[in-house]
């Protein structure tokens, strides 16, 4: 069966993240590898446990944040997608 949906337009685009637990807990500083509207490649060392949703934080000031989910893990490299709206957009929608 051929599956039809499309992916979104991935980015080579290095961001720096921080990684947080769901609590706020830090887990890792990194940065992105690539980029889409829904998801991204991120550098992790395989050493480095991830709960099963977790924070990309990725301003300095915190207030661009994204709740993933874990898809695929290979040796430095996770895929992560997002399972919330950027928490920005979603508060200028709202008119804030």
């Amino acid at each position: 069966m051929t599956d039809y949906r499309k992916r979104a337009l991935r980015r080579k685009l290095k961001i720096p993240v921080v990684v947080r637990q769901e609590n706020g807990e830090r887990i890792v500083s990194t940065h992105t590898l690539d980029f889409s509207t829904g998801g991204a490649k991120i550098k992790l060392d395989l050493s480095v446990e991830l709960p099963e949703r977790f924070l990309i934080i990725l301003s300095e000031g915190g207030e661009v944040q994204r709740l993933c989910s874990l898809i695929w893990r290979s040796a430095g490299e996770v895929g992560v997608r997002f399972i919330q709206p950027d928490t920005r957009a979603a508060a200028n929608a709202r008119g804030r």
